[in-house]
């Protein structure tokens, strides 16, 4: 017999029809809306992205007592509660433990959700207490999602059960019907996310400077903005290596104007040594299109790119990507490449495989089909 049910979703959540400040909020969005096109009950408990003292720290308070609110009327109002909870790690996870023996309390569900790639480095950087907490919260709660396989065997050591794979995925309107044209006499490499020296851009330029020396044709487009100190250094470097008319700085650009850059792109430029990465909203865009990541072996790039591009280790130089392009770009290998990363996207981030998905894990958890032990 079906149940129905309600979603609480907390977590950094982008304000409708405005831009999104990080993947939290992004992928948050897309989820609420999406889980509401599917007709579930979902009640948005938005949290700042980031906490700092000041106004971030009242708005997070805040959040926290309309969530401990909603979860204590559970009590009396019945129904199935379903608590999807956005792990913020670090201090939070205290309050995040508290809200997990809460639904436990008042007879909630709690869906714990692991997102970004930093939950292994703070588990194994904090404290015993933390690390406790943590095992404490991964086998209190009723399902564990993680953004990335990688994180799978972690939940299965600490809890004895199975995390779900819910990763970040993508809407496939905009990619629909895209013919693709092996690259023959100009390579266009993209970047697109924060413009900060953790995600390689200094590398990327470097890389377009060695591709043009190879005597290949090369522009790197890069889409997103940054401090004006890091976009000068970026341009400085260009001049210097004499790339500078090779190098385009984009800025923030629409999400559809992003799709149509985005189908005159060869490569994906992803040097990203950012310690949080996790699974890159850029990256499946990318891949969706049919652009070949050429990426590092940071957060989950490794299991969403897959055998559609090429990932190398994290010590790796412009040389070794520079390499890697020229390789795939003379053996004619990237149309194989290309189709792969469509495909790959179509049957494992789309949001047609992904939220639907989600939707009948909150059924089974709401008839009792998960072992809440």
């Amino acid at each position: 017999m079906h149940v129905a049910y309600k979603v609480l979703l907390f977590g950094p959540i982008a304000l409708p029809g405005h831009p999104a400040r990080g993947g939290y909020e992004s992928a948050n969005r897309r989820t609420s809306d999406g889980l509401r096109k599917l007709g579930v009950h979902v009640q948005e408990i938005p949290q700042p992205a980031r906490v700092r003292i000041g106004g971030s720290v009242v708005a997070y308070t805040a959040g926290f007592v309309r969530l401990l609110r909603e979860i204590l009327k559970k009590r009396h109002t019945g129904g199935c509660l379903i608590v999807h909870v956005t792990s913020m790690y670090k201090r939070f996870l205290y309050f995040e433990l508290l809200f997990c023996v809460l639904c436990r309390y008042v007879g909630a569900r709690f869906v714990y959700d692991l997102r970004a790639g930093s939950a292994l480095k703070y588990y194994s950087q904090r404290t015993n207490i933390y690390r406790r907490a943590f095992d404490a919260l991964i086998k209190r709660a009723d399902l564990v999602l993680v953004e990335g396989k990688e994180y799978l065997d972690f939940v299965r050591a600490v809890s004895n059960k199975e995390g779900l794979y819910f990763p970040n995925y993508v809407e496939l309107k905009n990619t629909k019907a895209i013919v693709r044209e092996e690259p023959t006499t100009q390579i266009n490499l993209c970047y697109c996310g924060r413009v900060i020296r953790e995600k390689g851009l200094i590398q990327a330029v470097e890389t377009t400077a060695l591709i043009a020396a190879a005597g290949v044709r090369c522009e790197l487009h890069i889409i997103g903005t940054g401090t004006s100190d890091f976009l000068k250094e970026l341009n400085d470097l260009a001049y210097m290596l004499d790339v500078n008319k090779l190098v385009s700085f984009h800025g923030l650009v629409a999400p559809d104007r992003v799709a149509e850059m985005l189908r005159q792109m060869h490569f994906f430029l992803f040097i990203t040594k950012h310690s949080g990465e996790g699974h890159s909203n850029a990256l499946t865009e990318a891949m969706a299109a049919g652009v070949v990541p050429v990426c590092s072996a940071n957060g989950f790039n490794r299991s969403v790119v897959m055998d559609g591009g090429i990932v190398l280790p994290l010590q790796s130089t412009a040389e070794d990507y520079a390499r890697e392009i020229l390789r795939i770009y003379r053996n004619g290998s990237w149309s194989r490449l290309s189709d792969v990363c469509s495909s790959r996207v179509k049957q494992e981030f789309s949001a047609d495989i992904v939220l639907p998905r989600l939707a009948s894990w909150y059924s089974d958890l709401a008839e009792g089909r998960f072992d809440r032990s």
